[in-house]
Formats: structure tokens, sequence, C-alpha cells
């Protein structure tokens, strides 16, 4: 995930790093953080560099752009979706976030509280996309990105990650990878598998079917269950409109 920081105050951007990083440590999240501090060279950067998030001061000093308020308009003549939040000094401006689609409007100085509760929203807008897990593979720590994992499966013991590219192996349990997934597109559908929903193409009676063309076992004995899981996560998905 990549984030912004556009602030002219280096006190200022330095406090706000802080508080993502320590967010992103306790949840797992993989980011990046680019900070700027005039409107002119973060929309230099805007067209080379894909921002998730991009957190704006009002009162800015710029040669070109009178606030963060005209800043936020040139963003969204360029992305709609892009989150966009500012953390000023000043109540004054913030009907004028309306007008740009703002998520949020933070007063300085702005508490880890108020920090966690909007990346917890980013963390539900992107789910997958920016979450990790880190599992050891021959000594070595490793971060997978959940939205890179099709499907972990038990081999004598060990236990074996099937991602886009290869197969990680490691001695963390399958009931600890399965908690360190709660929450995203997980289900264990075998006492011997955990499978990506988002990679299914289609369900068979004994088995999914994966878009990797690989075959995941359903567990026969609950096998009505975790295919009604699967029927109710394709109907949000459809539903939230991240399907058509």
């Amino acid at each position: 995930m990549n984030i912004a920081i556009c602030d002219s105050l280096e006190s200022d951007i330095q406090v706000l790093i802080h508080m993502i990083k320590k967010y992103c440590t306790n949840y797992n999240f993989e980011i990046e953080i680019f900070t700027y501090k005039s409107g002119d060279k973060l929309l230099s950067d805007f067209t080379l560099i894909n921002f998730q998030l991009i957190f704006l001061d009002i009162y800015i000093d710029d040669k070109i752009y009178s606030n963060g308020i005209e800043i936020a308009k040139q963003i969204r003549v360029h992305d709609e979706k892009c989150i966009i939040v500012f953390v000023t000094r000043s109540k004054n401006h913030a009907l004028d976030a309306f007008e740009v689609d703002a998520m949020q409007y933070l007063i300085k100085p702005v508490s880890y509280d108020k920090i966690k509760c909007l990346l917890d929203k980013c963390q539900n807008m992107f789910s997958d996309n920016i979450r990790f897990i880190e599992v050891y593979s021959k000594s070595i720590s490793m971060k997978i990105l959940l939205k890179d994992i099709y499907y972990i499966e038990v081999y004598n013991k060990i236990c074996l990650i099937h991602t886009n590219t290869h197969v990680i192996k490691t001695y963390s349990s399958l009931k600890k990878l399965c908690d360190l997934l709660s929450g995203a597109s997980f289900l264990r559908c075998h006492r011997s598998y955990i499978i990506n929903m988002f990679y299914i193409t289609s369900m068979l009676e004994i088995d999914f079917l994966l878009k990797n063309g690989d075959k995941v076992p359903i567990r026969k004995d609950r096998a009505n269950i975790i295919k009604q899981i699967y029927s109710d996560y394709c109907f949000e998905q459809i539903k939230s409109g991240k399907v058509e």
C-alpha cells in the first residue's frame, strides 16, 4: 500500500509516520510511505506512483496551490478512488473537504486512536491487497501478501503455501495459519486445506476448482456448510461491486 503525506512541517510528518508504522507493525500491513512538503511535487509523482491513501494538510507552503483543498481537487481530476484524509490545525475548511470526497478531516494534534480507526477502515476497503502473513521457511522470515495465496495444504506435517508464483514450505501449523488469515477471504474447507475463495472458479461435487487449474477437496462431513459459506462470500462480492 502506497501512502503519501503532504505537510509543510517536518515534525508533523514524523509524528504521522510513527503512528502509521506502529499500526502496520501491529496489524501486518505492507506499506511504503512517501513524504512531500509541497503539492506541486506530490502531484508530479502522482502520475508515477499508485497512491491508495494521501494525508494532506490544509495550510501548505506552495507556490502554485493556495491550500490543500486545491491540491485535492487536482488529485480528483486524475483519481476518484484514492483515499484523501485532511490533517490540519483548523476546522475552517471542513465543509470544503466534502467537495473532494475526503474520507476524514482530522484536527492536529491527532491521536493514535484516530489513526487506528482510519486505517481500520482502509483495511476493510483494501482487505487482502495490503495484508500479509509472516512465516519461517528454512529459518528465514518471509512475508506473503494474502492476495498472492491460492491455498495452503498440510503434507507430512509441513504446510505448503501455494502462491501465484511458487510454493513456500513452513513448519507453522495449519491452525496457526488459519488464525492469521481470519477475517479475510480464506476458508478451512478440509482438515488439511485452507483455500482463498477469491481464486475459486467453480464449486464441484467434492472439490473446488481454482483459477490456476488446481483442485482443493471439500470436507465431506461439512460439505453443505462449506458450500454455503462460499455461496455467501460470492453474494457479498457481487453486492459490494467487487465482481460483476
